[in-house]
């Protein structure tokens, strides 16, 4: 069934290539054909998956985004607790990082990220 509307829908296709030059020829095969575009089985599966794909690029693009903005959010609440700790413990950079529980894998990124935001701050051990 499948191979049989492919071919038909080919022959459509040559047909009408054929047909461009005689305009009556041309809108016959086009009254015949609905005005359409050929729009065979395997066309509409493969239309059928582009959109699906979309529709999934564009969920796990919201998801994916939505899961950086609460890793950036948590980021940002470990650099102000740091910055208290700094500020009201009276704590080095490093003593601040202990007293918060950042794991040592963690604490180069954090301390670079701090002295970027802020660098006035900063005490020396």
């Amino acid at each position: 069934m499948y191979q049989a509307e492919t071919i038909l829908q080919m022959i459509r296709k040559v047909t009408m290539h054929l047909a461009q030059q005689k305009q009556s020829v041309k809108e016959g095969v086009y009254s015949i054909m609905g005005g359409h575009i050929l729009n065979y089985e395997a066309k509409e599966i493969l239309n059928q998956g582009i959109a699906q794909g979309i529709e999934q690029g564009i969920t796990q693009g919201i998801e994916q985004g939505i899961t950086q903005g609460e890793e950036i959010a948590t980021e940002r609440d470990i650099i102000e607790g740091i910055k208290r700790a700094i500020n009201k413990q009276r704590l080095s950079l490093a003593d601040a990082m202990d007293y918060m529980d950042i794991p040592v894998e963690q604490k180069g990124r954090y301390e670079k990220i701090f002295l970027e935001t802020y660098p006035e701050i900063y005490q020396a051990d």
